[in-house]
């Protein structure tokens, strides 16, 4: 075999070799790397914040109440798993701000992370107005 001046078999297998440890180095390296991280802890249930006497007001766009959530106890579930409500009670008003339309009692209740969705479960009681005459 001829080889161009200057290179010669032993440089050819010195760099083969180099190439070979460096390739089965980062193999390792890779392998160790995967070995020494920890896997994701366990996503734990628990509550991240617990309110006791819980009260939320939502107004409307004219700044009056549109609706009322008390709850004897709040807890927030940790991620984008939404709060929990204990006993919650929930009030409609009309758009003046007073006159209540609606009030609902359940045993318990769950709020969405936006917000955006309340579930009351195991609805006890519901109330409306007595029509005015």
């Amino acid at each position: 075999m001829i080889f161009p001046p200057g290179i010669t078999v032993r440089g050819i297998l010195s760099l083969t070799g180099l190439a070979v440890l460096a390739g089965l180095s980062y193999g390792l390296l890779r392998w160790v790397e995967s070995e020494l991280r920890q896997p994701p802890p366990a996503e734990s249930l628990e509550p991240v914040l617990i309110i006791e006497r819980f009260r939320a007001v939502r107004f409307n766009a004219a700044g009056r109440p549109e609706s009322v959530i008390v709850a004897p106890r709040l807890a927030q579930l940790p991620n984008s798993l939404g709060t929990r409500i204990e006993q919650p009670v929930l009030e409609w008003y009309q758009p003046d701000g007073r006159t209540r339309e609606w009030r609902l009692e359940a045993k318990q209740g769950w709020v969405a992370t936006d917000q955006q969705l309340v579930r009351l479960e195991e609805v006890r009681g519901i109330y409306e107005p007595k029509p005015q005459e």
